[in-house]
């Protein structure tokens, strides 16, 4: 039996309009019992299939306030824990559901992005063989963070390149330098069990949990100025023949101080090393965002001390700089400017 065009058609809207109705109706339910979030989630469904129903969308106007009255609840509890990404997300959720509450944009200006990057120059076959029997290897490097919180990156085997990003909240210009790194390694994985794995973390390089002993002076914004492109920026870093430092094996306890002149870290410590910390500061306060570089490093072997040393790799030329193949990651893009500096960590002497 042939059904006509006709009838195949109302039988179509016949059943998008009861698919809509369906979840308008499940949305007014969990409304009575006040589960804004489910309800807002059935309303939401029932927008797609009619984006030009008035009571739908009137329905889940309402709802969203709601649930965002209670994403800031959370937000403000996730504040309290340190939970900072979980509270930024919170707060980026109810900005978009009730853009009327007048504390969001407040709240936002407190939030800072940062993203930290570098490079590792490591050689894997200098690994020993029973390290080699693990399931998987995957070379990290944790970073020290203004927060208090550490943060892991992994390293990539193809090129060296690592980066993470950071969330910061109510930190000033004069905290943002206080990144260092924590330790480089290897994080292994070991099936212990068909249901149970082993992981462990072996430390080639351990600065642990750094803070200066001592800051003065201050740091200097340009609020006024444009933003530039980091690209821009790179020739400065390039340094003559004879520069690089030399290989070093990090003590139990490093000790150092800051002090910022304007738009300079100097940096005092033992041997005037400062190779865990970044070699340039790029701030766009105008943009909440931060870029944070710690350079290129090299990790050796040391075969009769059986420890790892780490040095700086100065930038002779500019294929030197990780820069230029790091920053065609599109997703990063907007880290990529600075308006109000550049700080670059110099040595004290």
């Amino acid at each position: 039996m042939k059904l006509s065009l006709v009838k195949i058609s109302g039988m179509l809207i016949a059943l998008l309009l009861g698919s809509c109705s369906l979840h308008f109706r499940e949305g007014q339910n969990l409304e009575e019992k006040r589960r804004w979030e489910e309800a807002s989630i059935e309303y939401r469904l029932a927008y797609v299939e009619d984006p030009f129903d008035g009571d739908v969308v009137s329905s889940l106007e309402r709802v969203n306030k709601e649930v965002a009255r209670e994403n800031l609840d959370r937000y403000n509890a996730y504040l309290k824990e340190k939970e900072f990404r979980k509270a930024f997300r919170r707060l980026e959720a109810a900005a978009l559901q009730d853009p009327s509450i007048l504390s969001i944009p407040e709240e936002q200006n407190h939030w800072q992005k940062v993203l930290i990057a570098g490079k590792i120059d490591f050689q894997f076959d200098r690994i020993s063989a029973n390290i080699r029997l693990a399931d998987q290897m995957q070379l990290q490097i944790q970073i020290n963070s203004p927060s208090g919180k550490i943060l892991t990156a992994d390293i990539s085997n193809e090129n060296g390149i690592f980066f993470v990003e950071d969330l910061l909240y109510k930190k000033s210009l004069q905290e943002l330098p206080l990144y260092s790194i924590h330790a480089i390694g290897l994080r292994l994985v070991t099936q212990a069990s068909v249901q149970r794995s082993k992981k462990d973390f072996r430390r080639f390089i351990y600065f642990r949990s750094l803070a200066p002993n001592q800051i003065t002076g201050q740091l200097q914004a340009n609020v006024e100025a444009l933003p530039q492109s980091v690209m821009e920026d790179r020739a400065l870093l390039l340094q003559a023949k004879g520069t690089s430092g030399e290989p070093w094996f990090p003590p139990a306890l490093v000790r150092y101080t800051l002090n910022f002149q304007g738009n300079t870290i100097r940096v005092k410590s033992a041997g005037d090393h400062k190779d865990f910390l970044p070699d340039v500061l790029y701030v766009n306060q105008n943009q909440k965002r931060a870029f944070v570089d710690f350079g290129v490093y090299q990790l050796n072997l040391n075969q009769q001390a059986r420890r790892w040393s780490i040095q700086k790799v100065p930038y002779l030329v500019k294929e030197d700089d990780y820069f230029t193949e790091f920053s065609k990651n599109l997703a990063l893009f907007p880290y990529f400017f600075y308006s109000d500096g550049v700080y670059r960590y110099l040595s004290a002497k």
